[in-house]
């Protein structure tokens, strides 16, 4: 039986309650050499925001990538970004902000759309998670309650598991 070069993890981050818009998840086990990240799940608290966004703007400082773009309406003080959204650079996911009647959690399942990021240079090293989560202002989004994202890491070579010995042939 042949045996994968991948390896694939998944990491679940969960903020405190006061910080649910900008928060670190530090790894138990650094992941070593990561080639591709997505996010499986993430539960935020939307009710009751102060400003009114239709979107969630996820960014994860570690995981920036030149593949994740944001396009839009151009004002001419700033070249090749949307005014508003200036500060967000390279974000790993967009949430739409659905309430349903009587819910107060956005929610976005793996199976919504992709969000799948490739890395051409493998992330050697990830140690933490520096998650921050923003409106369609740009500015960070005014959450209540906790966050939990859930991402799955496709990484090159042995992390935590690393290959059993060979036996050798007699």
């Amino acid at each position: 039986m042949a045996t994968s070069s991948y390896e694939f993890h998944t990491v679940h981050i969960q903020s405190n309650e006061e910080d649910a818009n900008n928060f670190v998840g530090r790894l138990i086990y650094p992941l070593k050499d990561i080639v591709q990240v997505s996010v499986l799940m993430a539960d935020m608290n939307t009710f009751n925001m102060t400003s009114k966004t239709p979107d969630l703007y996820l960014s994860i400082e570690e995981l920036q990538s030149q593949f994740n773009q944001i396009a839009g309406n151009v004002q001419s003080n700033v070249i090749g970004l949307p005014y508003n959204l200036a500060s967000i650079k390279n974000p790993l996911a967009v949430f739409p902000v659905n309430i349903p009647i009587g819910g107060e959690r956005t929610r976005y399942l793996q199976n919504d759309y992709s969000t799948q990021t490739q890395f051409i240079t493998p992330i050697r090293k990830l140690e933490r998670l520096t998650c921050k989560i923003y409106d369609i202002n740009g500015d960070l989004a005014s959450l209540n309650d906790h966050t939990l994202i859930s991402l799955r890491f496709t990484c090159l070579r042995s992390n935590l598991c690393p290959e059993p010995p060979k036996r050798k042939k007699r």
